[in-house]
């Protein structure tokens, strides 16, 4: 505590100016960038249901896919051959399409994101048309579920609410809100006993049985089974309508839930719908890229959004190389260690993996047999979002991650690169994420957090903070906020001279490990900072990326300005392979040849 008041009353309050002239801004716009290309792959499949059509064939499967910024893609398939029709998307603000379902009529509906609008695919004149807006002031529609009245039903957030439409009258209903206490309504299922089952959620996962006749609604999982999280409601072939938890299961029928075991659970998952699509032809488009690490040999490795696929560049070539889709999430950490890549992922097999560019890819195998290697430990928080990776000397990662659904604390892995055993320290920072982490030259870890929490949570912190953990005694020495006030902690990057350098929310600051100083250094307006973007050179230049451009942090005086523009919004990076930068612009990488 002595040393934390100590370092408290060191705070500096010195602004350096910023450099932004503009000569030095303009001199490498021309030829100083270079496109590389965009990573093409398949779109995250966020429905699929057999129906109808006069065109594609007598057996067509329906498809929806959606590529993060660009827009909803729904496709007919014709299973037997593989070819594709593709629908122009009839608003053009809708991003996402969920609850793919044959409706009474013979049409196709689906809900919408980010404005919650109701879709339909008229099957026989083949055209995507826009019904409208259910219920105003909703986002999301999650989920769709056709009932034996012959209305379609489907699930709102953030106001948890239930509406029906009418294919007959063309007539939409709010059925009202499903839950005071959660935001989501994410889960529906029409069971045959004249119920609707959904499932709600995060902060308390509770299943709703609504009676359709009645319009009557009763929570039906006791209070000691509603944890964080959500019960994902589903009906099998066989109409049987299940449930399965955070931790338990049921068997929803007659408006009631019945306990059931992991045994019958899997009974009646075993008898599910395929999810299996046959193989397309055309399908694919440029994919949004998340993440990007340069590799060694001069490669760089990255991931895309809603898949995650991981793929490689060849920077010589100019080549791509789909590595696989590895998950239905996304790549929040990529770090190149010792030639193995490391990934820290949600929506993934596993949470953690390492794959290995000299073994074949066996994606489809689990554990520590397949390439890459599946990571797996009772402590894993599936929900995260794993932020920050750093290894030491001693080949022990440290991976800091915001929680999943419902956490407000963030979790604090110690991952053992020999043995793949983990250890965790959940709520290492109470009320708070880890956003950020690089290592000193003496072995400690650095770590910036960040005030938010996992979904549905509030933040409690009022200032992100900067701390160091020492991996000996498995305890945080210390710990400030360097910028009162600031949301979160990102791009640490340690100078030859042993200075920490970083961003607490748009302020650039220097941290002295010998001095236990905290110096502000400027107000940047560079734009969103992206990602720990930042990097040191050889020479003590720190390069980093926002929005708007490259920009560059003189280690000596601290000084900083905006070196180049971006040709277009930076959007992820950064990986430096001989003397370029490389950076992604949505689906786009990008090369800036660095000064000599």
């Amino acid at each position: 505590m002595a040393k934390s008041r100590g370092l408290r009353k060191a705070y500096g309050f010195i602004v350096s100016a910023l450099l932004l002239t503009s000569q030095g801004v303009a001199a490498s716009q021309s030829d100083s960038f270079r496109k590389i290309g965009a990573f093409v792959a398949p779109g995250k499949i966020t429905g699929s249901a057999e129906g109808p059509s006069p065109k594609i064939g007598a057996r067509t499967l329906y498809v929806t896919r959606t590529y993060l910024g660009k827009g909803i893609s729904t496709m007919a398939i014709n299973p037997a051959t593989g070819m594709l029709k593709k629908y122009s998307n009839p608003v053009k603000t809708e991003t996402t399409a969920y609850g793919l379902s044959l409706g009474p009529d013979g049409n196709m509906y689906m809900g919408t994101v980010p404005n919650a609008h109701l879709y339909r695919l008229n099957t026989r004149t083949q055209k995507l048309e826009d019904i409208g807006i259910p219920i105003q002031g909703e986002k999301f529609v999650w989920d769709l579920a056709v009932a034996k009245d012959g209305k379609i039903y489907g699930v709102t957030s953030p106001h948890c609410s239930l509406f029906s439409f009418d294919p007959k009258t063309g007539v939409a209903t709010n059925l009202g809100r499903m839950s005071r206490q959660n935001e989501f309504a994410r889960y529906i299922v029409a069971g045959g006993d004249g119920y609707l089952y959904i499932g709600t959620g995060s902060t308390k996962a509770g299943i709703i049985a609504y009676n359709i006749k009645f319009r009557e609604l009763k929570e039906i999982v006791p209070k000691n089974a509603r944890e964080i999280g959500f019960y994902h409601v589903v009906k099998n072939r066989n109409d049987v309508v299940y449930a399965v938890g955070p931790k338990l299961f049921y068997q929803l029928h007659n408006g009631n839930a019945e306990e059931i075991s992991k045994q019958t659970l899997d009974k009646l998952m075993a008898a599910g719908v395929p999810a299996t699509l046959p193989k397309i032809k055309g399908d694919g488009e440029s994919m949004p890229i998340f993440r990007l690490a340069a590799g060694s040999n001069g490669i760089i490795f990255g991931s895309t959004i809603l898949p995650m696929h991981i793929f490689s560049l060849n920077t010589a070539t100019g080549a791509f190389e789909n590595l696989g889709k590895w998950g239905d999430g996304e790549a929040y950490s990529l770090l190149w260690h010792d030639g193995q890549l490391l990934i820290g992922a949600y929506g993934a097999p596993t949470p953690l993996m390492s794959y290995t560019p000299s073994l074949r890819v066996t994606a489809e195998s689990n554990g520590a047999s397949s390439n890459p290697t599946q990571v797996s430990y009772p402590s894993a928080d599936e929900g995260w979002r794993p932020m920050a990776i750093a290894v030491d000397s001693n080949h022990m990662a440290y991976v800091g991650s915001i929680g999943g659904t419902g956490q407000i604390n963030g979790q604090f892995d110690i991952w053992n690169l020999k043995t793949n055993k983990v250890q965790s320290i959940p709520g290492l920072i109470p009320n708070q994420s880890i956003v950020s982490l690089t290592v000193d030259r003496n072995g400690l870890i650095y770590g910036g957090t960040s005030i938010v929490g996992g979904s549905g949570t509030t933040p409690k912190a009022k200032s992100a903070v900067l701390f160091a953990f020492n991996p000996t005694t498995r305890r945080v020495e210390w710990q400030i906020a360097p910028v009162p006030g600031a949301p979160s902690i990102t791009d640490l990057v340690f100078a030859v001279d042993g200075r920490l350098f970083g961003f607490a929310g748009g302020t650039l600051f220097e941290y002295s490990p010998s001095s236990h100083q905290v110096r502000r250094l400027a107000k940047v307006d560079y734009g969103n900072i992206i990602y720990n973007g930042a990097t040191i050179l050889s020479n003590g230049m720190i390069y980093g990326l926002a929005n708007k451009g490259v920009f560059v942090i003189n280690s000596l005086s601290g000084e900083t300005r905006l070196v180049a523009k971006a040709p277009e919004a930076i959007t992820a990076g950064a990986a430096v392979v001989r003397d370029e930068l490389y950076f992604a612009c949505g689906s786009d990488v990008f090369a800036y040849k660095l000064p000599n």
